[in-house]
């Protein structure tokens, strides 16, 4: 018996509410009270969480996939000489993290996205699509513009990320959070010959996401991979 069907919403799309017992429904009108009396779900909730899970929280913010896309090119630009690296990277991190970025927030402010972590699987195809277009863009001007081979390698991985990403999301909520995390922990395993970045970074992400009840470990454990898989671009760099 599949849970939501009466409501005709599916699992992924059912807001984490399992711990309290209540029906989809029941969800639904409680977020209209509270939003009619102007007050917001998420501060209710984090009241009710303890250290382990606020932690969870943090580092879930910390190491979310804008911020690992980001710091993946800010870390291989610190490696190359010059300066153009450093005007490449910040070209690409506009273009294909924070223009994104931005179009999320301006969504979720007009109640077409439920959070900014993208939750409900539903409703990742159109921010995914987005992400996917603004990265292909960065990629075609980098490629053509003769930017520094590692960094086209490194937005070539993004790039096919985010469109696995996207394929994979429109049937199962796999984790974007470890995907994009072990892209970082790969260029870091690349650049410094040592795996234990990518491997600590990804168990304790991965643990933050299955406590806060955000995915399965199977789930944590396929994007984990998928972003591994950045390495056969990197290695090329």
């Amino acid at each position: 018996m599949r849970t939501g069907t009466a409501t005709g919403v599916e699992p992924d799309a059912v807001p984490d509410f399992g711990s309290e017992g209540l029906h989809p429904a029941l969800v639904q009108l409680r977020r209209q009270a509270l939003a009619r009396a102007g007050l917001n779900e998420a501060p209710v909730r984090m009241r009710r969480l303890g250290l382990g899970p606020r932690l969870a929280v943090a580092f879930s913010h910390a190491a979310s996939p804008p911020v690992m896309a980001a710091v993946s090119f800010v870390l291989l630009a610190s490696t190359l000489p010059g300066t153009r690296p450093w005007a490449w990277t910040g070209a690409h991190v506009a273009v294909a993290v924070l223009f994104p970025l931005g179009a999320l927030v301006v969504m979720h402010r007009r109640g077409e996205v439920r959070d900014l972590e993208l939750t409900r699987r539903d409703q990742r195809t159109a921010p995914l699509l987005l992400t996917l277009l603004c990265a292909g863009l960065s990629l075609f001007a980098q490629a053509i513009g003769g930017a520094p081979a590692p960094l086209v390698s490194l937005a070539v991985a993004w790039t096919a990320l985010v469109l696995a990403l996207l394929v994979v999301t429109r049937r199962w909520k796999i984790s974007v959070h470890t995907a994009g995390l072990a892209v970082a922990g790969a260029l870091l395993w690349k650049l410094h010959g040592s795996p234990a970045w990518l491997l600590a970074g990804v168990t304790a992400l991965g643990t933050a996401r299955v406590v806060l009840g955000r995915h399965t470990v199977a789930q944590v454990v396929a994007g984990a991979l998928l972003g591994a898989t950045a390495v056969i671009f990197l290695v090329a760099a």
